[in-house]
């Protein structure tokens, strides 16, 4: 068990940049979709974005990071 707490303690901490910046970059897609949501609507590629801005919030709202912290600090 220390061993696999080792390295969770090694992939949460690489995990929380990753999604300060993941955060960051959802901001600018849905900026985009805001400003862009009326002129391409009609469009197919538009359908792509919108799947992935929803993907991408789910993401953020699930908040990997707390829960591998809060997988690591149950041990």
């Amino acid at each position: 068990i220390d061993s696999f707490l080792k390295v969770l303690r090694g992939a949460a901490r690489s995990l929380i940049p990753l999604c300060a910046s993941f955060v960051d970059e959802t901001r600018i897609l849905h900026r985009l979709y805001y400003k862009s949501k009326n002129q391409h609507r009609s469009a197919l590629f538009w359908r792509k974005v919108v799947e992935l801005r929803r993907i991408a919030f789910r993401i953020v709202h699930l908040d990997v990071g707390r829960c591998v912290e809060g997988l690591r600090a149950s041990f």
